[in-house]
């Protein structure tokens, strides 16, 4: 009789892009950031108006890149680790734009909400601060919530739920815009700053009758 073999084959799985070291001056880049004006977030998700939260936004949430001194070589060196994901991991023929971007600012003992960001393809964050010490993070959801929990041998890739994933000064991550993600409780007695941009794709997508030209 044959012997038995079980092979296992991960299907659809989720791409989470970590570039350790921007090559840009992060001291530079934090001390404009925390010369910007800023506004409380609230909650983007609840019906009752007006909440407060101890989450600010850039004002300029539209392209903050141009309001900073080190916008110009920070864009670019976004954009090549972006171009590298998409070309050398995604496979996609296509070109793209950073869309929105804008500044989170995160007063000490605070929290996000999930949230994930609709009309784009991939989004990204650059810390300009924070050191292992610290314990920065950023959660991240499983797009299809397990329903059962049982008890686990040990946390991997298969069976987890949550991802909390540190991050420290000089770090961008990319990752699919439709993946529920939060700013991780900040631990610390300061104020804890993010550049968080959304990538739009450019040129043919789709095949057949779903074809479209994006320019």
């Amino acid at each position: 009789m044959d012997e038995t073999v079980i092979k296992q084959f991960l299907f659809f799985p989720t791409l989470l892009s970590y570039v350790e070291n921007l090559n840009v001056d992060h001291d530079k880049v934090l001390s404009e950031l925390k010369k910007l004006p800023y506004k409380n977030l609230g909650n983007p998700n609840s019906f009752i108006p007006d909440i407060k939260t101890g989450i600010f936004v850039s004002e300029n949430s539209g392209n903050i890149f141009k309001d900073l001194e080190t916008g110009p070589e920070l864009l670019k060196e976004i954009s090549k680790h972006v171009e590298y994901v998409i070309k050398n991991y995604y496979k996609y023929d296509i070109g793209f734009t950073i869309a929105t971007n804008w500044v989170t600012k995160t007063l000490p003992k605070q929290i996000g909400d999930f949230h994930s960001h609709a009309n784009f393809l991939l989004t990204g964050c650059y810390y300009p601060d924070g050191t292992v010490e610290e314990k920065l993070n950023i959660n991240f959801k499983k797009p299809q919530y397990s329903l059962f929990d049982p008890l686990r041998i040990e946390n991997n890739e298969i069976n987890g739920n949550v991802l909390d994933l540190l991050v420290t000064r000089g770090n961008l991550i990319i990752f699919p815009a439709t993946l529920e993600h939060r700013i991780g409780y900040n631990n610390t007695d300061k104020e804890r700053y993010s550049i968080a941009f959304n990538v739009f794709p450019k040129g043919k997508i789709g095949d057949g009758d779903s074809e479209f030209i994006i320019k």
